[in-house]
């Protein structure tokens, strides 16, 4: 079922109480959480929020460094945020890991692995009791080699393998790379997007949810 159903129905009441708020998780890394964006302007996770007007409460799931891939020097897998996000009963679920596991490091060890454990960790949280509705998002372009990032790993071959994952498992994915591509100003540092790109990045997300799931 899409999202734009479950908040067309909240839409339906007069006044839409934080109660019955629709709750979306927002899982990822600095780029989620909001690494690089100057305090007092929204995160990518916030801006969603005030997108959707009340008719959902978005929680910033993101862990500064993370990494898809379990045996990263820190796997997404060990976090609080993993455990948060589980625990905050879902109904929506937003991943978006890819970057930090581009890392020129990492990606020559493991990128053999990548795809498998971005498959575990979209049924850990599809197979939560309330059986959220899980996306993946493909990551952010990099404009830079900075910490270690390949960009050209997340365009030539992490953004296909995350769409290949979301066919394998049946979910919608959102083109954040495209979205974001050939706006070099919209990022603090290369690397992570700025209020700017917080921004794009929040309205490319929400019009995946209140549309039709991507193929």
């Amino acid at each position: 079922m899409r999202v734009l159903a479950i908040v067309a129905c909240l839409m339906l009441a007069a006044v839409v109480s934080a109660a019955d708020a629709v709750s979306i998780v927002c899982v990822g890394d600095s780029i989620t959480f909001g690494d690089k964006i100057e305090h007092g302007q929204d995160t990518y996770p916030q801006a969603l929020e005030h997108l959707f007007n009340g008719a959902a409460s978005v929680t910033n799931a993101g862990h500064n460094g993370a990494s898809a891939t379990k045996t990263s020097d820190l796997p997404y897998w060990s976090t609080k945020e993993f455990a948060a996000a589980k625990e905050a009963a879902p109904a929506v679920v937003v991943i978006m890991l890819g970057t930090n596991d581009s890392r020129q490091k990492d990606w020559t060890t493991r990128k053999d692995v990548y795809a498998q454990d971005l498959k575990d960790l979209v049924e850990v949280f599809a197979t939560l009791p309330g059986k959220p509705q899980v996306w993946l998002c493909l990551p952010p372009p990099a404009y830079s080699t900075r910490y270690g990032v390949r960009p050209d790993a997340i365009r030539d071959e992490i953004g296909p393998m995350v769409k290949s994952v979301a066919k394998d498992e049946h979910i919608g994915t959102i083109d954040v790379f495209a979205a974001l591509s050939n706006h070099p100003e919209w990022f603090a540092d290369g690397i992570h997007p700025n209020a700017a790109g917080a921004q794009v990045l929040a309205k490319t997300v929400y019009s995946a949810l209140i549309g039709p799931k991507t193929k």
